[in-house]
């Protein structure tokens, strides 16, 4: 398992600990699923991450849709992730506080079809 596919699974497995414990969610994220590369498999785990943020770390009580991973150890570990692919942005206040980037904004409204 190389460095990047490491942090990716270790992002997910850290927010299914931290807010829901799904079978399908752990075994997507297992090296070597269903005999897949990394490659092949990494476009679905940055999505099953990313809808975890969405569900899990989403606010919209200022009227804007900011994540805010409640300086959880899980929801850092998925904003670095988000933020290698370009799908979030870190506010500058602090690392508690991010917004979707329009790919992010994009991939959670397919999710959501």
């Amino acid at each position: 398992m190389n460095d990047s596919e490491r942090k990716l699974v270790d992002a997910i497995r850290a927010m299914t600990n931290q807010y829901v414990s799904t079978k399908a969610s752990k075994n997507l994220a297992l090296p070597g699923a269903e005999g897949r590369s990394f490659e092949a498999r990494e476009p679905e785990l940055v999505k099953l991450l990313a809808a975890m943020c969405s569900k899990y770390l989403e606010r919209t009580d200022t009227g804007e849709v900011v994540l805010d991973n409640g300086a959880i150890s899980a929801g850092e570990h998925a904003y670095e992730q988000l933020e290698a692919r370009g799908l979030i942005v870190i506010e500058p206040t602090g690392y508690r506080f991010a917004r979707w980037t329009e790919a992010g904004s994009k991939l959670i409204a397919k999710r959501a079809l």
